[in-house]
């Protein structure tokens, strides 16, 4: 382990060093190429996670269909596993239509 200090320009170029021997290895053992897939594959799924969000909390019934459920279950009149069940069914009905 290296201290390092930018304010009195102590061991940057040692740490500097130590990181491109630390690229250099992982790029070596296919590690870095091995990250960068599952990286890439993580920030697909994230953006069809908030694309399919924002599609889903921008629908005006679905909106109204949550604060409606939402109600029922704070008064526990319906579990939230119910809900959020029959919340999707409404969503998937009209994507599907």
């Amino acid at each position: 382990m290296i201290s390092v200090s930018s304010r009195k320009s102590e061991n940057i170029d040692q740490a500097w060093s130590q990181m491109l021997a630390f690229e250099t290895a992982m790029s070596n053992s296919g590690e870095l190429l091995t990250k960068r897939a599952q990286q890439l594959r993580k920030w697909m799924w994230n953006n069809i996670r908030d694309r399919v969000l924002d599609q889903f909390l921008s629908d005006q019934q679905i909106q109204s269909a949550i604060a409606k459920y939402e109600e029922r279950v704070m008064q526990g009149l319906i579990t939230p596993f119910v809900a959020a069940d029959a919340i999707l069914t409404l969503f998937s009905k009209q994507k599907t239509t």
